[in-house]
């Protein structure tokens, strides 16, 4: 139990069937947000028919696999930092690549009886999710607009430790999968903030050996609270 603290590395099928699994759901969601509900504000004739904007991103995660976090941070949620841009069209579609970053350090730990306890050697955890996403947006009033879209990406983590040999340290990726909502305030031309709720799942990671593996936890995704400080139009 105690040779990777929370995971085992992905085998090469499943990610590759994530990959195409995920493809697919993000056509749905693009092929979806191209129909503009009846009851949506149209698109104000002032706006350009394509705006490039860049974001910085900022969110709260409350982690799907709470045991293993808890034993081996001491909590289960986390805070991410990044960014990325955003392609918005008149028409309401939009599209969105982002990179965000999550680090903590905690101690490995092992499972017996269904509690864990801690070894007291430091651990290190590092979550770099790359994600692309597909939506659609609509104007409540000419300054606030709430939109809807989801994806796919890829997380790539990390965990080590200074006092394990490297064999059990861990670096690995897999296939996310994510869906959020949210709303946008325009506070000027060129500067909005947004507020959105957002549901990650990575698969593929956790599970394989270790906290995860005794506690039966496969998903190192989760419920994250965004805030969005976005430049352009």
């Amino acid at each position: 139990m105690t040779q990777r603290a929370l995971v085992g590395e992905a085998g090469t099928r499943r990610l590759r069937a994530g990959f195409r699994a995920g493809a697919a759901a993000a056509l749905c969601v693009m092929v979806l947000a191209g129909a503009s509900p009846a009851w949506a504000a149209p698109p104000r004739a002032g706006r350009p028919a394509v705006s490039v904007r860049g974001f910085a991103d900022f969110n709260y995660d409350w982690f799907a696999a709470k045991q293993s976090f808890s034993a081996v941070f001491g909590k289960s949620t986390g805070t991410f930092v990044g960014g990325g841009a955003q392609v918005v069209f008149r028409t309401g579609l939009y599209v969105e690549i982002g990179v965000s970053r999550f680090q903590e350090t905690g101690q490995r730990a092992y499972v017996y009886g269904g509690q864990a306890y801690g070894l007291h050697i430091p651990l290190t955890a590092r979550l770099v999710p790359i994600e692309f996403t597909g939506g659609y947006r609509f104007s409540l009033t000419p300054r606030l607009i709430v939109y809807g879209g989801g994806g796919l990406g890829t997380t790539q983590y990390t965990e080590t430790s200074q006092f394990v040999s490297s064999s059990q340290n861990v670096s690995t990726r897999a296939t996310s999968y994510q869906v959020r909502a949210g709303a946008e305030y325009r506070l000027a031309r060129w500067v909005g903030v947004a507020g959105e709720l957002q549901y990650r799942r990575v698969p593929g990671i956790f599970g394989k050996s270790g906290v995860s593996q005794a506690f039966g936890e496969s998903n190192l995704g989760g419920t994250a609270l965004d805030v969005k400080v976005i430049v352009g139009r």
